[in-house]
């Protein structure tokens, strides 16, 4: 079955936060979640134009992630 991703609702983004929180938060824990990733996900999407510096903050969690700067907790 394929799922299809939709953009976040305004309610959802109030409560999730901006791309920017989602990371600081993610890099200030040193780890990420399943609600992070959904946080993080939901941010992104709701960007609308993803910008460099929205591709460059994604990229710094991904990268965090290969190098295990970042433990995955469920």
């Amino acid at each position: 079955m394929t799922t299809l991703l939709q953009a976040p609702t305004d309610a959802a983004l109030r409560q999730n936060g901006s791309l920017h929180d989602v990371v600081d938060h993610i890099v200030a824990s040193r780890q990420i979640t399943r609600a992070d990733q959904r946080r993080l996900m939901s941010a992104a999407l709701a960007a609308g134009d993803f910008t460099l510096e929205d591709q460059q903050l994604v990229e710094q969690i991904f990268a965090g992630l290969r190098r295990g700067t970042f433990k995955v907790v469920d």
